[in-house]
């Protein structure tokens, strides 16, 4: 039991490690939308599915503890939580291990969940500029233009010319 809670511990920590670096990159990539440095954003989304990918392995792993701890304890899946590796632990140094860990991961993934919701609220922000700005420019192609008389005359399937262009 005791290396089934070692082995547990540790994948926790490295959880938190992990949730701790997305952290980071949530914040990193705030400043690449404010920038609006579409290399910066793009090298961090690639990063970010790296993450995840090697979360998903280490959710995984956590899981297979968990099966196992059911195993040996009895207790039905659905029942376990980081309170019953923390009292099966025999250790009071790995008790406390285990409630850092526990408290540490809950307060990244609570940072970071504020942090991913503020940065969807920026990209929204900025897409809907965009779509103003293709808005305007599509206006701009049905708009009428003026023949060499000064009259109106609509568009006759030209498009809008945003810049003058001489030969």
């Amino acid at each position: 039991m005791n290396e089934l809670i070692a082995r547990f511990a540790d994948i926790m920590k490295d959880e938190c490690a992990l949730h701790e670096r997305l952290l980071r990159l949530s914040l990193d990539k705030r400043g690449a939308v404010e920038e609006e440095s579409l290399q910066k954003l793009d090298g961090i989304v690639r990063e970010e599915q790296m993450l995840l990918a090697r979360q998903q392995a280490m959710e995984k792993q956590r899981l297979a503890c968990v099966e196992e701890f059911c195993a040996l304890t009895g207790t039905p899946a659905q029942e376990v939580t980081m309170l019953s590796f923390e009292q099966a632990a025999g250790d009071p140094d790995r008790r406390k291990e285990l409630r850092a860990a526990a408290e540490k991961l809950k307060d990244t993934l609570n940072q970071l969940k504020k942090n991913n919701d503020i940065n969807s609220r920026m990209i929204e922000g900025r897409l809907e500029y965009i779509q103003y700005m293709v808005g305007s420019v599509s206006a701009l192609q049905e708009s009428q233009v003026y023949s060499p008389k000064g009259t109106e005359q609509p568009r006759s399937g030209q498009s809008a010319k945003l810049y003058d262009k001489k030969v």
